[in-house]
């Protein structure tokens, strides 16, 4: 699948950072150990079952790619031990390549009527705030440090599925063409 890094678009004449993946697909991340890792995201794009947005939550997952379980399976992610470990309810908003902002955002949009007993914020010194205010990504993530910014993501996600589709067919449109002119 292709995640929100890739889109930057204009709804009603803002600009909107989407902070996950596509909803409710099956999504393949990588393959590093043989096998290309994939799942089923959640209704906003995210790794989790559909059922942990309406229960109560005892802990939440905040990261990057490590806590999103990039190119391992579902039973060999963070939350899924962690899951099995506690016996309780967890959510993952981890995404590939989240920095501190988008973290934080991704807290903030998807997590603003829900009060989770515990949060787990796991952070890379090596690239978690590799930002810069040049960068129109980063001038908007930026805002999450301000109290009440929200890009309304989640009365947003139908449109924003639409547009992270079409941008995938695009992309994957150009990748077919570049394997035809290499044959």
């Amino acid at each position: 699948t292709i995640f929100y890094k890739y889109f930057v678009k204009d709804i009603n004449g803002d600009t909107i950072v989407p902070l996950s993946g596509l909803a409710n697909k099956e999504t393949i991340l990588c393959n590093e150990n043989g096998y290309f890792s994939q799942y089923l995201s959640d209704r906003y794009g995210f790794r989790n079952d559909n059922n942990l947005w309406d229960i109560d939550l005892d802990w939440v997952l905040l990261g990057d790619s490590f806590v999103h379980g990039s190119c391992v399976n579902n039973n060999e992610t963070i939350h899924h031990h962690l899951k099995n470990g506690l016996g309780q309810k967890i959510l993952n908003l981890g995404i590939v390549g989240h920095n501190g902002y988008d973290q934080l955002g991704a807290y903030k949009e998807y997590l603003d009527d829900k009060n989770p007993k515990n949060i787990i914020w796991f952070y890379f010194e090596g690239n978690d705030f590799r930002v810069s205010d040049e960068n129109q990504h980063h001038k908007i993530t930026k805002k999450y440090l301000t109290q009440n910014f929200s890009q309304n993501l989640k009365n947003n996600n139908k449109y924003i599925n639409r547009n992270l589709e079409i941008e995938f067919s695009n992309k994957l449109g150009d990748y077919e063409k570049k394997r035809k002119n290499t044959i």
